[in-house]
């Protein structure tokens, strides 16, 4: 009874809301997923966003708009207030019930599938630019992205042209004394090293989930991988390797640990190229 009374109250503030903006025909947008909201950006529709999600840290125009949360947690009291006209939201958006309530209260809300490889980026850069009425911008995109990793293409073949190092790369999500939430099989970390010709010896589970110490000392890995805001959470590069539990692993001793932006690290975007030059350059000095 409470929920459909706060249901009702929602969609009769959007309504008188809606009412008010009438002759307007300018979108307001609200960008939910880091992905999404760097191609909305990319685009030159920037102008057109109302709003982002917590996730969302690139361009540093984006930083200049409110955030609704975290894209996976929205509140729909909070999405209403800024009387959005859509909403382009990441796959696994939530919560379900928060979306319903937007959606009931007019507002247009389209999901779009997470990238998990080249193409389907490519695939979601033709889809916002489609929706967002940018199709020719948005196949400059595809051409300025494809041209970059060419170049860094040509670049990697030279470098293992003058180097036989084999290397092997975990990505961290966090740190304990019982253990390590790492990587698996269909990530981003995993592509991204997959696609550098580095090992991942995490190859027991997919997605990110805790192993062992002692397993973690047996994959013995050349260098981590940390998203910044895990580094940040932990005091930073050089508190990772005084870490207790990395202790027996060569790569503390050596602090071989790559601190790269979340969302660099942890999703496939247009700047995927700077993403894999990174991992590339950092392994040029082990």
């Amino acid at each position: 009874m409470k929920a459909a009374i706060v249901k009702t109250i929602l969609i009769s503030v959007w309504a008188l809301s809606a009412l008010n903006a009438q002759g307007s025909e300018s979108k307001r947008i609200i960008t939910a997923g880091g992905t999404i909201t760097e191609i909305v950006f990319a685009l030159n529709s920037g102008d057109e966003v109302v709003a982002i999600d917590s996730s969302s840290n690139y361009p540093a125009e984006a930083l200049t708009k409110p955030v609704v949360g975290y894209y996976r947690d929205l509140a729909a009291e909070g999405v209403l207030s800024l009387q959005p006209t859509e909403m382009l939201v990441l796959e696994g958006a939530g919560r379900k019930e928060a979306l319903t309530l937007i959606k009931q209260a007019g507002v247009t809300v389209t999901h779009f599938k997470k990238p998990v490889d080249i193409e389907s980026l490519f695939n979601l850069i033709k889809e916002l630019g489609k929706r967002l009425g940018k199709p020719l911008k948005s196949e400059k995109m595809i051409s300025d992205i494809q041209a970059s990793l060419d170049v860094l293409n040509m670049t990697q073949r030279k470098s293992l042209n003058s180097t036989n190092k084999s290397l092997t790369a975990v990505s961290l999500l966090s740190l304990s004394d019982r253990g390590a939430v790492v990587a698996g099989l269909e990530t981003v970390p995993t592509f991204l090293f997959n696609s550098l010709g580095i090992t991942n010896p995490v190859d027991s589970h997919k997605g990110f989930k805790p192993v062992g110490l002692e397993s973690l000392v047996l994959m013995k890995p050349d260098f981590l991988l940390v998203p910044s805001h895990v580094a940040a959470s932990m005091g930073g590069k050089s508190e990772i390797c005084k870490h207790p539990s990395l202790s027996l692993l060569t790569v503390s001793q050596s602090c071989n640990v790559l601190v790269l932006d979340s969302l660099l690290s942890l999703a496939i975007t247009p700047r995927i190229a700077q993403s894999l030059t990174a991992i590339e350059n950092f392994t040029r000095e082990l």
